[in-house]
């Protein structure tokens, strides 16, 4: 019931008779190409929340405006960064720092459903791909991120509140 990768190798064989053969060989190379496919998605996520990082959202912006000269839709990009988040690392230290952009990242990426978009592109930086919206609608959104990361983070008994700022182009 599982997927296996193979490659096959095959060659016709002709016998002392004249009759013609296969001879194949078979290679399990399942956990390469696993490895590759790890590899190859892990050169487009950010390590720390998971998301996709900034080599990812620079092809989707590209892809997105070969979309939009077409006339097949619209796109909106929000940039979020988070307010303070120096005070943290120096007041509390850099795993709480790296703790807060979890955080931040999960609270962000909730706003967000299919075909939209987040990436992390910097230390305390996000970028939303929001796709087919009204000015309004995307004003909106942004309103909505600023909502949910004013709410306080519990950080370990520690209760710290940032902010958000953004800009939408």
């Amino acid at each position: 019931g599982a997927t296996r990768w193979v490659v096959c190798h095959a060659r016709r064989v002709v016998d002392e008779t004249g009759g013609q053969h296969l001879r194949m060989s078979v290679r399990d190379i399942t956990r390469r190409k696993t490895l590759d496919l790890e590899l190859a998605s892990s050169r487009l996520k950010d390590p720390v929340t998971g998301l996709n990082n900034r080599a990812w959202c620079m092809e989707q912006l590209s892809r997105q405006a070969e979309r939009a000269a077409s006339g097949a839709g619209t796109f909106a990009v929000v940039m979020v960064d988070i307010d303070r988040l120096k005070k943290v690392n120096d007041t509390l230290g850099p795993s709480y720092g790296d703790e807060i952009i979890r955080m931040a990242a999960d609270r962000i990426s909730s706003t967000v459903a299919p075909p939209d978009s987040v990436a992390r592109i910097s230390g305390d930086g996000f970028a939303l791909i929001l796709q087919d919206r009204s000015p309004r609608d995307v004003v909106k959104h942004v309103k909505r991120i600023q909502a949910v990361m004013s709410d306080p983070f519990d950080l370990r008994g520690h209760e710290v509140s940032i902010t958000a700022s953004a800009g939408i182009v």
